[in-house]
């Protein structure tokens, strides 16, 4: 379980710092921080890096019938614009944690994402299906869920519109 953990963790650093070295091409991003409601329900923290690229971090409850406990997932997601920079689809990709049992796997996300207006409230509905490898393999599809956030540093980003 020990070893698990660490790659765990090392797959969360390697996706965050992945992340920050695009960060030099836009000065600063949203910091969101909000609850997700669905498959996995529980807290949910965005970080844009760029108005294409985020690392979101999920940890809540999975209500997978199978491995229903505690989860811990990291998505590096990938942005395409839909209308603007208010509103984009997304798809992305990270390790997944479920603490019963200590089962490890990797998880897949597509969705929308919207700001709302000039409000510092951001809303997303995704899927995210998962596959743990670990203690019996196991593929959950049943992951769909919506997220409402608060846009963090939404008053110095935002102060110039």
């Amino acid at each position: 379980m020990c070893k698990i953990n660490v790659w765990f963790l090392a797959l969360v650093l390697l996706t965050g710092s992945m992340a920050q070295a695009q960060e030099k091409d836009y000065n600063g991003g949203e910091n969101a921080l909000g609850i997700r409601a669905g498959g996995t329900t529980g807290i949910t923290f965005k970080k844009f890096f760029n108005k294409k690229t985020g690392l979101e971090l999920i940890g809540g409850y999975n209500f997978d019938n199978d491995i229903k406990n505690v989860s811990m997932t990291a998505l590096f997601e990938k942005h395409a614009p839909l209308i603007g920079d208010r509103f984009a689809a997304f798809i992305g990709a990270g390790p997944s944690y479920v603490f019963s049992g200590s089962n490890f796997g990797a998880s897949a996300t597509l969705g929308f994402d919207m700001r709302l207006g000039k409000t510092p409230l951001n809303f997303q509905i995704d899927w995210m299906p998962s596959y743990y490898f670990t203690n019996g393999s196991h593929f959950s599809p049943d992951n769909g869920g919506l997220s409402i956030r608060y846009i963090l540093n939404h008053k110095k980003l935002y102060q110039k519109e």
